[in-house]
């Protein structure tokens, strides 16, 4: 089994003095992956900045997928971002699949996959109380902005074959993400009680420095290496695929695009 995992950061173009026909480059590179899952983080559904596109729906197109999920954090109104609703309200619905649609437009993360998905669950995770630092590229330059978090949550997928794979994108505020980091770990405990399921933890954890002490645990740990971040020189790695100790895993060649401003990172089990 192959298994992408990317922040495509809504699919925003990173060529400078070049033009890119951006949908040709997203279509060239996730068929690129040539992946049996692909987890996505930073995903857009039916925002004015990514021309109104579902863009979990789009790329489990280009995969050729017939199963998938998009589990939303925040929703836009007007002109400002709004945690989703945990409302159970048909207009907010916890998870948006290919029959449970909303009209309302989203961001957050996604899992397609070619294998049938027996299941899918949701939780959600603790969010930061407070912002951080974020750096930015404005003209060429980089530049700090300090930015509110907004809310965070984890996405399972319980495929046919007995793996389970959680998707997570992590809060950029240092003590909060370690924190959901901790409550996604406990989850994924409880799920591998089930001594026949196989659990991954997929995603951008935003742990960018000495991650291995932060990262790795008693029983998780990080599979491979590969600097993800940013994408014109990475010099980090803050994706990563985590799993029980003793789990055997190939780091499959980087797959470059002009797409978002992290790198993919994929492995075969």
């Amino acid at each position: 089994m192959k298994i992408t995992s990317w922040n495509i950061q809504h699919g925003e173009v990173y060529a400078a003095g070049t033009e890119v026909d951006r949908m040709a480059e997203i279509v060239r590179t996730v068929k690129a992956f040539n992946c049996d899952v692909l987890a996505l983080q930073e995903v857009d559904q039916l925002n004015d900045r990514s021309n109104l596109e579902e863009q979990t729906k789009l790329f489990a197109e280009i995969v050729g997928a017939k199963h998938w999920a998009f589990a939303p954090s925040v929703w836009r109104k007007d002109e400002e971002w709004l945690d989703w609703p945990q409302s159970g309200s048909s207009d907010f619905p916890p998870l948006i699949t290919e029959s449970i649609f909303s009209k309302q437009p989203g961001y957050g993360i996604s899992i397609i996959s070619k294998s049938p998905v027996i299941k899918w669950e949701r939780k959600e995770l603790f969010k930061a109380l407070v912002g951080w630092w974020l750096t930015f590229p404005e003209n060429g330059v980089m530049k700090k902005y300090w930015v509110k978090d907004h809310a965070r949550n984890a996405l399972a997928a319980y495929l046919e074959d007995g793996t389970v794979i959680i998707n997570i994108h992590l809060s950029w505020e240092p003590i909060f993400r370690n924190i959901q980091l901790g409550q996604v770990k406990r989850w994924a405990n409880q799920i591998a009680k089930d001594k026949s399921l196989r659990v991954l933890i997929v995603g951008d954890l935003n742990i960018n420095e000495s991650w291995e002490e932060s990262v790795n645990s008693l029983r998780w740990r990080s599979l491979v290496k590969q600097l993800t971040f940013p994408v014109w020189q990475p010099k980090q790695q803050i994706d990563h695929f985590l799993a029980k100790r003793g789990t055997k895993a190939k780091l499959e060649p980087i797959v470059n695009s002009k797409i978002s401003d992290h790198l993919p990172i994929s492995i075969s089990l």
